[in-house]
This record gives C-alpha cells, structure tokens and sequence, in this order.
C-alpha cells in the first residue's frame, strides 16, 4: 500500500533528478547557441579593440618620450 522510501530510493531519485536537470539545461544551452549561431556574418570586419588600445598606448608613450 504505502511506498516506503529507503535511502537507496530516495538517493536514486536525487540523481535521477540531477539527470533531469543536466539535461534541462543543456538542451536551453543549446537552444541559445542554436539561437545565436547565425549571427556571425564573415564578411564584416570584427572590431581589433587590442590594436586600438595598443595604439592609443603607444601614441602616449611616444608624446611623452618626445617631451622630455
């Protein structure tokens, strides 16, 4: 009549739970993925923010060598 719940029912439901929820969330990682996947176009330069960076350093550095 009554299920009675032992520690091996209740730590298999744990990690069936867990199994559950892995599973969960890596089908929503996927769907983002899947979701943004196609935002890439190729074609478009992608901005250099290091160069840009490195450049604005080095023109500092350059400025100040020069006066003193």
């Amino acid at each position: 009549m009554f299920r009675q719940t032992t520690f091996s029912n209740s730590y298999e439901d744990k990690m069936l739970k867990k199994k559950i929820t892995k599973k969960k969330t890596y089908a929503s990682i996927l769907n983002e993925y899947s979701l943004k996947r196609n935002n890439f176009n190729p074609h478009h330069m992608s901005p250099n923010q290091f160069i840009k960076k490195l450049e604005t350093r080095m023109k500092l550095y350059y400025t100040s060598c020069n006066k003193v």
